[in-house]
């Protein structure tokens, strides 16, 4: 393993940087046109072509020769080659970044965790990662649980949780006076479901005064932020929400520098979290239409927060900020509200979980137009009430997430259809109330 790997990287860094957030919509088109648009067979045991070949590939001496598909597979590389090229075409030397698939943005995220926990000797005494109040619930799982991967590292519960714009309490957790050594810091730009945004620039900013990296979830802004040009040194996405866009396949992406990303790979192939050949085919061909995908999303869920907003409806608050990194400084395709009345009184359930049951019973009643579902980024426009879902106020609490919040996944409907949704999503808010 190469445990000098941030240092070494830290020393490149600079040269990526850039004021921009994202590559310019022509340019990043120009590059998609250049993709080899033919893919090989999904076999998982590939032909053989000559002898000794396994041995090269395993010995690291056969460059672009394949012979599993728990190693690699050149569907993998079509995959990665292509989810590489979206985060990096506009930067100064996009030969330093490298990217590999993994079966669900979950294995992606925990192959990057337990990859950088291997580095830590606990001899040294605790250590544990660091991440923003507001994360994706698997991720919260992953991080307070000291199963299986969080061996080797000492503390309690790995992950320490603080609000990241509080700058203060930060230090006081990267400062090594701490004593607990900080192996990582973890936020996403925009923040699933809430939608708070963290300043990405900010945050590498003072990770990286204390040596320590940044690794960004930006799942909900792929294609329209890239957080590598930010200061951010390792990326994930889940590939399952708007690089599928249809979902019918599960998927996650790293990006990250080459001088990590070999060790990534090891744990990959040791771990088993590879990818089907089939989908990772499947995903390839899909990677060319994610912008113009991701902008009608973009597009639809901006619709929806004015008109939810419009409506002047009392008893609500429409969560979809500007931001101000981000292509058109949109939020991406998802868009919240919240119904108020958030206390509970004489025992019974807060009044905003009673809306968000009303809300998520008038999704069964009246099926058809929206899917209620939990995911996003597909054709069709995807609602998921959490109180109408998971009645569970100490969940919502524990993952700061307001006990009335719906999420809607915009979804990229025609402009008439697109009405029509706004339409109903109005009534199934105002019968709820």
């Amino acid at each position: 393993m190469n445990k000098q790997w941030f240092s070494e990287w830290s020393s490149k860094r600079p040269q990526v940087l850039t004021a921009e957030s994202y590559t310019p919509e022509e340019q990043l088109l120009e590059g998609i046109e250049r993709w080899n648009t033919v893919l090989p067979e999904p076999k998982v045991s590939l032909t053989l072509t000559r002898r000794n070949q396994v041995g090269d590939v395993l010995a690291g001496r056969a460059s672009g020769e394949y012979y599993y598909a728990s190693y690699s597979h050149p569907n993998f590389q079509a995959l990665e080659e292509r989810v590489v090229s979206l985060e990096t075409a506009g930067l100064a030397h996009p030969e330093w970044f490298s990217a590999l698939a993994f079966p669900r943005g979950m294995a992606a995220i925990a192959a990057v965790l337990e990859t950088i926990a291997g580095y830590h000797n606990p001899m040294l005494g605790d250590a544990a990662f660091i991440h923003h109040k507001v994360v994706y619930p698997s991720t919260r799982r992953l991080l307070e649980s000291r199963e299986t991967i969080w061996t080797r590292v000492g503390t309690k519960q790995p992950g320490l949780e603080v609000d990241l714009r509080e700058e203060n309490r930060t230090r006081q957790l990267l400062d090594p006076k701490y004593h607990i050594k900080v192996l990582g810091v973890i936020c996403e730009p925009v923040a699933n479901p809430t939608l708070d945004y963290t300043n990405i620039r900010a945050i590498a900013a003072l990770a990286h005064e204390y040596r320590v990296p940044l690794i960004v979830d930006a799942t909900l802004t792929h294609g329209i932020l890239e957080p590598l040009r930010m200061g951010a040194d390792i990326v994930v996405y889940s590939l399952s929400s708007y690089a599928s866009g249809e979902n019918d396949l599960l998927g996650g992406a790293v990006i990250g520098p080459n001088e990590f990303m070999a060790d990534l790979q090891e744990t990959r192939r040791h771990k088993g979290w590879s990818m089907s050949p089939r989908d990772a085919a499947e995903f390839a061909s899909r990677m060319a239409t994610l912008p113009q995908r991701m902008q009608l999303h973009c597009d639809t869920a901006a619709y929806f927060a004015h008109r939810l907003s419009a409506e002047g409806i009392g008893g609500i608050t429409v969560r979809y900020p500007a931001i101000p990194d981000t292509r058109n400084n949109s939020a991406g395709g998802v868009v919240s509200f919240v119904f108020d009345g958030d206390e509970a009184r004489n025992g019974d359930p807060p009044l905003a979980m009673q809306r968000a049951q009303r809300f998520s019973q008038y999704l069964c009643d009246n099926p058809g137009i929206v899917r209620q579902a939990i995911g996003f980024g597909e054709q069709q426009t995807t609602v998921f009430p959490f109180a109408g879902q998971i009645p569970d106020r100490p969940y919502h609490l524990k993952n700061h997430i307001p006990i009335g919040l719906v999420r809607i996944g915009a979804g990229r409907e025609s402009d008439i259809n697109r009405v029509a949704v706004g339409d109903y999503l109005v009534k199934a808010v105002k019968e709820s109330l």
